[in-house]
């Protein structure tokens, strides 16, 4: 069986708040494992104090930093896909800094990237997954979105808005991604029935962001549904 190097690439973004010690909990799980696992943090232009608290734990966590002006989410990923696939990962797990995709499921990816799986996603609408924390609003909102994506894609998934997968950095690396904000994970999926990549997906629970933490920079504005409905129509064959 062969064995790959798993890279874990987080986007960062004015996170000054909770950075510390989500990175922290994001370590603890990866040291669990035991496994061969890059933590690529990506400083995407936060204007706070992330710099210079992530420059401080760098050492202590043994983690790759890059630093770069504002690029939003897409350009903060490809930065980080391209770095992890330079220092010979690969494969990427794209997370969330804020630890609403929580690190214990980590382990699930590790399990599935030696199976030859191009990209795992995890699912929210899986029948062990949860949600549940998750604003009313924001849910109805993704139920929505998931089905009409579900009906374009037809790839045996469910859950094509969530950017909690893993993915073969080679393959993903081919992808000439244009978009630089969140409508990139649907652009992504246009790659991967476009190049029909092999696609599986995992149980997930979905948190919602600590009391008193920054709000979220996801939206689901009329800019990026209609990004979103534009790789929909593009996908139907």
């Amino acid at each position: 069986m062969a064995k790959y190097k798993l890279s874990i690439i987080v986007p960062v973004y004015n996170e000054e708040q909770d950075i510390v010690n989500n990175l922290r909990k994001i370590s603890r799980e990866v040291l669990k494992l035991k496994a061969d696992i890059g933590l690529f943090i990506v400083n995407d232009g936060s204007t706070d104090n992330t710099r210079i608290l992530l420059g401080k734990l760098e050492n202590k966590l043994n983690f790759f930093l890059i630093n770069q002006n504002n690029k939003g989410y897409g350009g903060a990923i490809k930065i980080g896909a391209k770095k992890a696939f330079e220092q010979g990962y690969d494969y990427g797990l794209f997370m969330d800094s804020d630890l609403t995709n929580p690190p214990e499921f980590i382990k699930d990816f590790l399990n599935l990237i030696t199976s030859g799986y191009d990209i795992i996603k995890a699912d929210r609408f899986l029948k062990k997954s949860n949600m549940s924390e998750v604003p009313f609003k924001r849910r109805m909102f993704s139920i929505g979105a998931n089905f009409v994506a579900s009906l374009s894609f037809r790839l045996g998934i469910r859950d094509y808005t969530n950017g909690f997968r893993a993915i073969n950095l080679k393959k993903f690396l081919s992808m000439k991604l244009k978009e630089n904000h969140f409508p990139i994970i649907m652009e992504e999926m246009y790659y991967v029935k476009k190049f029909n990549l092999k696609i599986t997906n995992i149980t997930t629970t979905l948190k919602s962001r600590l009391e008193g933490s920054k709000k979220s920079s996801f939206e689901y504005d009329i800019k990026t549904l209609t990004s979103y409905l534009k790789y929909c129509i593009m996908s139907i064959k």
